[in-house]
């Protein structure tokens, strides 16, 4: 590749990101491809080369949308939600969606976050929250129909019931011939600890010697070779 050819596609990609900023920063307004370019170029920086580059980088970024019959552009989000209405379509819509990051969520609408805390409440989302300062971070689909209203007085009875302490539970369950969860795993390594190396048993040379005295000796009787 030729020293020209790149120095003419890298102004083109910065020119590329320099056109997406401006497309993103005017969404959802849909913008006419001249504008952009007059937006990024001066007359002197067109040179042939760095538009086609900066040309086909920019009909093919996947964040921008190029609509090539009105010869426009505009943003594409990661997802086409701008109201809670959206929201809530789009999680119906797309039941295989478990989640949605709300940085993403925030290309496309920006001050979301008044929304999703009324949504939150309104138990039509769940959302997990940053530890730090209790930002949105991830939302979930909810079902407002899942929640009921319990009465005060209930509420309070079950949350002043005391629950026995682990230690009293693991008591409880060793006086009822019980095992405790978590003890079965450690009882087995105990046993294994136990279990010795097998003994070398250690070679003797067998002999009849417990024999002797029981066999008569007849070696002086052997008959003679004729």
């Amino acid at each position: 590749m030729s020293t020209e050819r790149t120095q003419s596609i890298t102004k083109a990609r910065a020119k590329s990101v320099q056109a997406k900023e401006r497309i993103k920063d005017k969404f959802p307004a849909v913008l006419k491809w001249d504008d952009v370019l007059n937006y990024c170029f001066s007359a002197i920086e067109r040179h042939k080369d760095v538009l086609f580059y900066y040309t086909q980088l920019v009909k093919k970024d996947s964040e921008v949308t190029y609509n090539e019959k009105d010869n426009t552009l505009v943003y594409k989000p990661p997802y086409p939600i701008r109201t809670p209405e959206q929201l809530i379509e789009f999680f119906q819509a797309n039941t295989d969606v478990q989640s949605i990051e709300v940085a993403k969520l925030k290309k496309g609408w920006p001050d979301c976050d008044a929304e999703i805390d009324k949504l939150e409440k309104e138990h039509k989302i769940t959302v997990m929250r940053n530890k730090k300062d209790g930002s949105p971070r991830v939302i979930f689909a909810d079902d407002p129909t899942l929640h009921i209203n319990l009465d005060e007085e209930f509420v309070n009875h079950w949350q002043s019931i005391q629950l026995p302490s682990k230690d009293d539970i693991i008591r409880f369950l060793i006086a009822s011939r019980r095992t405790p969860a978590g003890q079965v795993a450690a009882n087995t390594a105990v046993v294994k600890q136990k279990k010795q190396a097998r003994k070398n048993r250690q070679s003797t040379k067998q002999t009849n010697k417990h024999m002797h005295g029981i066999f008569k000796d007849y070696s002086g009787i052997r008959p003679k070779g004729k």
